[in-house]
């Protein structure tokens, strides 16, 4: 579903159950998001399905800096505070903490007259139990058919594992934002956590068009992260959106 990646950003807050180190992978089509978290930060690295880095590299913090290898990927990985609710880019390459909290100064400006879009009539959806699902990433899972205005969307396999539902109600993976809705998704793309919490948290889902939309990889908790790896790295400068933009644009201004 489109907004896999774009939802690692928005995040939301839970209650006080101090949540131990926990590593997730989720691969979705041609790309993968490895996440670590704790109660404090979440970190989130993005790698192509063709990569074969698999774990966080402390002595190469630059092998997917997408500078050198052509990559679309984000230039870097995403930390979030849990405390402040802010998301913050590492570009090691340039010793930056982007933060990714507000949007460029320029764009506010340009979207501050755009009519605000009216909410779209909510839809129902339609589960359907289809029994026990396979056992994916450790994790105990049922199988429901998703149906949307007597359409079939996906199959969903959601697990009601307590630490896996905790971990992902922290990241907000799967929460949704009416300021994401830009008018384009379809009926299907429009189902979020609301209507499906009730039955557990998505571990794997398939389209009807049979492609794999989500697939969780990995999932362990109580394992220790890599030293230093869920804080924000010492010596780093902390720039705006804005600071970054203007100061690339002057370092293409003739001198």
């Amino acid at each position: 579903m489109k907004k896999i990646i774009a939802a690692l950003f928005i995040g939301i807050a839970i209650n006080n159950i101090a949540l131990a180190d926990t590593r997730i992978i989720i691969e979705t089509g041609d790309s993968k998001t490895d996440i670590w978290l704790n109660e404090k930060y979440a970190r989130t690295s993005f790698i192509e399905n063709n990569s074969d880095k698999n774990s966080p590299d402390e002595n190469n913090p630059d092998e997917n800096d997408p500078d050198e290898n052509g990559s679309e990927l984000p230039p870097g990985d995403v930390i979030k505070n849990f405390s402040s609710g802010k998301n913050y880019m590492i570009i090691d390459k340039k010793k930056i903490l982007l933060d990714m909290s507000s949007p460029p100064m320029f764009f506010e400006e340009m979207t501050s007259d755009t009519p605000k879009k009216k909410s779209s009539q909510k839809i129902n959806f339609t589960y359907k139990n289809r029994g026990s699902g396979e056992t994916i990433a450790g994790l105990k899972t049922t199988k429901y058919e998703v149906s949307a205005q007597g359409r079939k969307c996906f199959d969903i396999w959601l697990t009601k594992d307590r630490i896996y539902g905790q971990a992902m109600k922290k990241l907000g993976y799967f929460s949704d934002s009416e300021d994401d809705d830009d008018g384009s998704e379809s009926i299907c793309e429009q189902a979020n956590a609301d209507d499906n919490e009730k039955y557990g948290f998505p571990v794997k889902i398939i389209a009807t068009d049979a492609e794999q939309d989500m697939l969780v990889v990995e999932f362990k908790t109580n394992v220790k992260a890599p030293r230093k790896y869920l804080s924000f790295p010492a010596g780093y400068k902390i720039m705006t959106m804005t600071e970054m933009i203007q100061d690339a644009m002057a370092r293409q201004l003739p001198e």
